[in-house]
């Protein structure tokens, strides 16, 4: 596995779940997933395949160890804009999470300091 591949997880309780940015050795467990690079932008087919996690999660094979069902994930359309629209959405999308990631931090200081309120007019109401 090249840093460059994209994996899918193939069987257990992640079945379904894309991702990339590893150099390696690929698990029993994991698939590589070809596409051809002049018209697919990576990043693009990783989000997109990420969104269809639940899709493949939830249509897995067999009792013991459950599989990913390779129909659904062969039969699977992806939406293929020029590769130039492929890296706006991935760039745009980029943008976004990382407005969500700074959100989350805010909201995690903000809750913290409403708990400290909280206890400060607690402790205050309750002097005697």
């Amino acid at each position: 596995m090249a840093n460059g591949d994209l994996i899918i997880i193939c069987d257990g309780s992640k079945s379904g779940d894309v991702f990339s940015g590893f150099e390696g050795v690929l698990s029993s467990t994991m698939g590589r997933v070809d596409f051809d690079k002049k018209q697919v932008e990576k990043m693009y087919l990783e989000l997109f395949l990420k969104t269809k996690f639940d899709l493949f999660n939830s249509s897995k094979k067999g009792a013991a160890i459950p599989h990913l069902d390779f129909n659904i994930f062969n039969n699977l359309e992806i939406p293929l804009p020029p590769i130039a629209e492929q890296k706006k959405i991935v760039a745009r999308l980029d943008s976004l999470s990382e407005k969500i990631k700074n959100l989350q931090e805010y909201q995690k200081s903000t809750a913290s300091d409403f708990i400290s309120l909280e206890q400060s007019i607690l402790s205050k109401s309750f002097r005697c």
